[in-house]
C-alpha cells in the first residue's frame, strides 16, 4: 500500500441527520450530535472496508518509483489533478500531463498510464514518496450520487452503532461491519490497489 494523505473531506454525507433519526425513530434533538458522529463514523467504515471514497474527496497518494501504470486509490477517479515529482537536484516539478501520461478513469480504480514515447525524469536519489500524485474522487458531490445499497448500508451500520454503544466507541476507529451488511455492500468493494 502507498501513503495517502487525505486533503479535503466531504462536504456532505451520504445520509443526512433527518434520514438517520427517521431510520432510527428518534424525534427531539437531544441525540443529535451523537448521531451526527454515527453517520460519520458509518461512512468513514463503510469507505475502509471498501477501499472506496463515497462523496467527492480531494486525496495524495506517493509513489518512491516510476512506474508504468500507476494505480488511484479509492475508485471512482474523477480527475487527476497534478503529478508532481523531485528531480535529481530535489526541486519539487510538476509532470506535464499532455508529454509525459494518460489518465484513465474509465476503470476502476483509475490509473495514470505512461505514453509510450515518454521518458520519466530523473527522480532525487533514494528519496522516499518521491511522486506525490493528487487526485479528485468518489461517487459525485451530491449524497443521491452513492449507490442506494451503500447508503442503506450505512443507515443499518448507524442503527447498530446506535443500538449497541458499548461495544463501538463513536468517534473512534469503529473495526466492525456486521455480517449481513458487509454482504449488502461486498460487490462495490475493490480489491486491486
Amino acid at each position: 500500500m502507498h501513503k495517502t494523505v487525505l486533503i479535503s473531506g466531504p462536504d456532505v454525507e451520504p445520509i443526512n441527520l433527518a434520514q438517520a433519526k427517521a431510520h432510527l425513530h428518534v424525534s427531539g434533538s437531544a441525540q443529535d450530535l451523537e448521531i451526527q458522529l454515527m453517520i460519520a463514523t458509518a461512512r468513514k467504515q463503510i469507505e475502509r472496508y471498501l477501499s472506496r471514497a463515497l462523496i467527492t474527496q480531494e486525496w495524495e497518494v506517493y509513489y518512491d518509483c516510476w512506474n508504468t501504470k500507476m494505480m488511484i486509490p479509492f475508485g471512482q477517479l474523477q480527475n487527476v489533478d497534478s503529478v508532481q515529482y523531485y528531480d535529481s537536484n530535489g526541486s519539487f516539478t510538476t509532470l506535464p500531463e499532455a508529454s509525459h501520461y494518460w489518465v484513465s478513469n474509465t476503470s476502476d480504480p483509475g490509473f495514470i498510464q505512461k505514453r509510450y514515447d515518454a521518458v520519466f525524469p530523473e527522480l532525487q536519489p533514494g528519496r522516499p514518496d518521491a511522486i506525490r500524485i493528487t487526485f479528485t474522487c468518489g461517487y459525485g458531490d451530491d449524497p443521491e450520487d452513492v449507490p442506494e445499497n451503500i447508503r442503506h448500508a450505512m443507515k443499518l451500520l448507524i442503527t447498530d452503532y446506535f443500538e449497541h454503544r458499548g461495544e463501538v466507541v463513536v468517534g473512534t476507529a469503529a473495526t466492525r461491519i456486521p455480517q449481513f451488511i458487509s454482504n449488502l455492500i461486498h460487490t462495490y468493494r475493490l480489491y486491486q490497489f
